[in-house]
């Protein structure tokens, strides 16, 4: 799953990954909402380092530590959007040729995607897979167990819930 589903196209998988770890750190982490625009431009400009840098194994920046989860939001995030890519790309062909990312776009409520379609919503066992996915993206990614936990269900209720 390293690479991005042909129907997703890079700059908007970017945007989708952003906007869903927005959503997510919102309701896990909202003390974070006041410096996520600026992570997200770090991690975006230096993804591998900008992680390293969260893992403590290098430092920040002037010598402050700072343990932020919207980096590691920020990568689950764009790895859900490949996911739901792949997940979907099937079922959005069949919805009258419907373009992935409008779909991805209307599972977060986002501008840009139509209205939902009866259906259009992630059943119990595509957020399980989802949610199982993220957790184990999160934990591939030197997040603990727990953290990677609460980021899954933050990112999965996300596509639940929305905005």
């Amino acid at each position: 799953m390293n690479e991005l589903p042909a129907a997703v196209e890079t700059s908007a998988a970017q945007e989708l990954g952003a906007e869903l770890a927005r959503l997510a750190i919102g309701r896990v982490a909202p003390d974070e909402m006041l410096v996520f625009a600026e992570t997200a431009d770090e991690y975006f400009a230096d993804p591998a380092g900008t992680l390293k840098a969260q893992r403590g194994d290098e430092p920040v920046g002037f010598g402050l530590e700072l343990a932020l989860l919207a980096p590691f939001a920020l990568a689950v995030g764009g790895f859900v959007v490949q996911f739901l890519g792949e997940l979907f790309a099937d079922t959005a062909k069949d919805l009258a040729k419907t373009p992935v990312e409008a779909f991805i776009r209307r599972l977060l409520k986002l501008p840009g995607g139509t209205a939902a379609a009866a259906g259009e919503q992630l059943t119990a066992d595509q957020q399980e897979r989802v949610f199982t996915a993220a957790v184990r993206e999160g934990e591939r990614l030197g997040l603990p167990t727990d953290t990677a936990t609460l980021l899954g269900h933050a990112l999965v209720g996300s596509l639940a819930v929305g905005p």
